[in-house]
Order: C-alpha cells, then sequence, then structure tokens
C-alpha cells in the first residue's frame, strides 16, 4: 500500500535501501562448503529490495503486478534465508524448492512458513548461547513490530509512512539474522 502523495512515495522509495544494505552485510567467504547458499540469500535480498523500487515507482495496471513480484520476492528471500542458515547435512533443498515453486501463487503463506521456521532456529541458538540472547530479543522485537506495520498498512491504508516502517524494521529485523550464517 502506501504511496499516497508524492512525500510519501519518497520515503518508500528510500527505505528500500536496507534491503541492498542487507545484502552487503551477508557474510560470503569463498570457498566454504555452503558459502554459495549465503550468495543466494544475498542476492534475493537485492532481488527484494529492487522489486519494492519497482513498486513504489509503478503506477496503473502494473502497479498490481509488481506488487505481487514484491510479496515473491519476500518469500523467495525467506526461503534462501533457510538455505543459507542450514546446516550442510541438513539443508533442506527439496522443501526450498518447493517452496520456490509455491512462493508466486501463495508468497504470504511461504514467507510465513520460513520465517517462522528462522524464528525457531533462532531462538534454539539463543536458548544455547547466552551471547546471542540479546540480539534475539532485538530481532524478535523489530520483526514483530514490523509485522504488525505491516499488516497496519493494510488494514489501515490512510495512515501514513506505516509501508516505510515496515521496509526498514523488516530488513533490521532480517539483518539480526546474520549470526544463524556461517560464512
Amino acid at each position: 500500500m502506501g504511496d499516497l502523495s508524492l512525500t510519501e512515495t519518497l520515503v518508500n522509495l528510500l527505505t528500500c535501501a536496507p534491503y541492498f544494505g542487507m545484502a552487503r552485510s551477508v557474510p560470503v567467504a569463498k570457498g566454504v562448503v555452503g558459502a554459495v547458499w549465503n550468495r543466494v540469500f544475498s542476492v534475493s535480498c537485492k532481488f527484494t529490495g529492487f522489486c519494492a523500487l519497482l513498486y513504489h515507482l509503478s503506477k496503473g495496471k502494473i502497479r498490481h503486478f509488481f506488487r505481487r513480484l514484491d510479496y515473491t520476492s519476500v518469500a523467495l528471500s525467506a526461503v534462501s534465508l533457510t538455505l543459507a542458515r542450514s546446516a550442510e547435512g541438513r539443508r533442506p533443498v527439496f522443501l526450498c524448492a518447493v517452496s520456490a515453486a509455491l512462493a508466486p501463487f501463495q508468497p504470504l503463506l511461504v514467507a510465513g512458513a520460513h520465517v517462522l521456521g528462522t524464528e525457531f532456529s533462532f531462538l534454539r541458538r539463543a536458548l544455547k548461547d547466552p551471547n546471542l540472547r540479546d540480539r534475539h530479543f532485538v530481532h524478535t522485537c523489530a520483526g514483530v513490530t514490523a509485522f504488525g506495520a505491516f499488516y497496519g498498512d493494510d488494514w489501515f491504508p490512510q495512515v501514513p509512512y506505516l509501508h516505510a516502517i515496515w521496509h526498514v524494521l523488516s530488513a533490521y529485523a532480517t539483518s539480526t539474522t546474520s549470526c544463524l550464517v556461517a560464512p
């Protein structure tokens, strides 16, 4: 939603930048087993930012298509994070391939399932490692607030800048999962 005024559109466009910054922060070490999945996750973050830019720049009938593409890119990014954070012997490649195939048709379901998996994985790691607890708490707070902004944008479309808040908080919450993605 969003884009009720030129100012809001500009803010929404500017708040696409964190997705590109998040892509740069993904640890990618050459020659390390599994690094290809980190690269895929990094590219998917850039793709999400690019699709968000297209959506906010579009007008008319094409806007609906770009909104769907935006949702799909978020789902694919969630799938690629699942692949990047999973251990080498336990990587759910088949499940993620099925999810990627379903993403254009059910992007919110796919994204939700993979986000829940990531949240559960992060919680398990934080319970085992006290050094991760603060990061997990910040991640959870940012994620829940982002979720509220995302749905608030649909429920209260007349409230300006909710979509921009969603951009910033979702990118921030996702960037805090870098501890789950080994270089």
